[in-house]
């Protein structure tokens, strides 16, 4: 299963902020808190999508 591309660019933004110290360390937790959720959020889907499909298929 692979990462939504959303949910990388939010990492990687993350990642980013953190680095370059753009942000004061709470946003920059924040900010890493919210890519972290995205990424969950994602899995959960994909997840569901993929047994969506899997249900379709037994079904055929």
């Amino acid at each position: 299963m692979s990462m939504p591309d959303a949910s990388i660019n939010a990492v990687e933004a993350c990642f980013e902020i953190e680095i370059v110290g753009i942000l004061s360390p709470e946003l920059a937790q924040a900010a890493s808190d919210i890519a972290t959720h995205l990424n969950t959020v994602s899995k959960l889907i994909s997840e569901h999508v993929e047994g969506f499909v899997q249900a379709e298929q037994v079904q055929q």
